[in-house]
């Protein structure tokens, strides 16, 4: 309700995301490697933590739980950033699928990089300007 945003003007401002990055995140909880993986962590995995529920007890779930589950023609351009010691490979279907629908898209690997590398030097500044020129490239 308007009255609970009192800066206002933005009415015509579309609450739909518009553009996004997915920084070394799985887009598909129901892929055979993820799911070994899930199966050897448990309890302890943070899907676990996140979903209160082990994969096999609830598949359906980790499906809808799946970003690649709601790409959609309509979803806004999506930038992928992983590290080349990471698991680069894991945003492959992802990509695929929103190539597939049309959206916008693209990977950049970090060279000799490691999963949350963004928050260290060198990496951290080469994540800000892929990230930045991303935006400006798909933001309006």
């Amino acid at each position: 309700p308007a009255e609970r945003f009192v800066a206002g003007g933005l009415e015509d401002v579309s609450a739909a995301v518009q553009a996004s990055c997915i920084m070394a995140g799985p887009t598909d909880l129901t892929n055979e490697t993820f799911v070994e993986s899930l199966r050897r962590a448990k309890e302890q995995s943070n899907s676990f933590q996140w979903l209160g529920k082990l994969y096999d007890d609830a598949p359906e779930l980790y499906r809808e739980a799946s970003p690649i589950t709601h790409f959609t023609g309509a979803t806004g351009p999506v930038l992928f950033l992983t590290g080349d010691l990471d698991n680069p490979g894991r945003d492959t279907a992802g990509m695929e699928k929103l190539k597939s629908l049309g959206v916008a898209t693209r990977q950049v690997v970090l060279k000799d990089a490691k999963h949350g590398c963004w928050m260290r030097r060198p990496w951290f500044e080469q994540c800000v300007d892929a990230v930045d020129a991303w935006f400006r490239e798909h933001l309006k």
